[in-house]
């Protein structure tokens, strides 16, 4: 849903309804996309949720999704915490480039703390107790 409201705000007349779309629409108005790092400071983790669109390939956590959600009997296996993460780091960059506008806003709370995204993609005014990031 997030990667259908991302290609509507840069298209208002998207009809982007499956991950190839998305692929396509996203990656041409923000093609940092696939290089975008997320960590987890706290486990020491870097993902790159969407990394395989540089190749133009859907990201290994959404095939996975998909194999676990049309045949649960024999995919289960892909359920796993690996693909959960970056799916939800994978929600997170979408999210960001989504709210763009309001995440470069100071006073826009709570800041993330368990995803961040890497350093390398952000600047950042950090006033007292408020982080402001623009994102590169």
């Amino acid at each position: 849903m997030v990667a259908k409201l991302l290609c509507k705000k840069v298209n208002p007349q998207s009809t982007a309804d499956n991950i190839g779309v998305y692929r396509q629409e996203i990656m041409t108005a923000f093609p940092q996309v696939a290089q975008f790092e997320v960590e987890a400071r706290r486990f020491e983790l870097t993902m790159h949720p969407w990394e395989e669109w540089a190749n133009g390939q859907s990201p290994f956590w959404w095939r996975a999704y998909t194999d676990v959600k049309h045949q649960r009997d024999t995919q289960f296996r892909q359920a796993n915490l690996k693909n959960m993460l970056n799916a939800v780091a994978g929600l997170f960059v979408a999210c960001l480039f989504l709210y763009k506008e309001l995440a470069e806003l100071p006073g826009l709370t709570p800041t993330p703390e368990m995803l961040g995204a890497a350093p390398k993609h952000l600047t950042g005014i950090r006033p007292i107790g408020v982080d402001v990031y623009r994102l590169q």
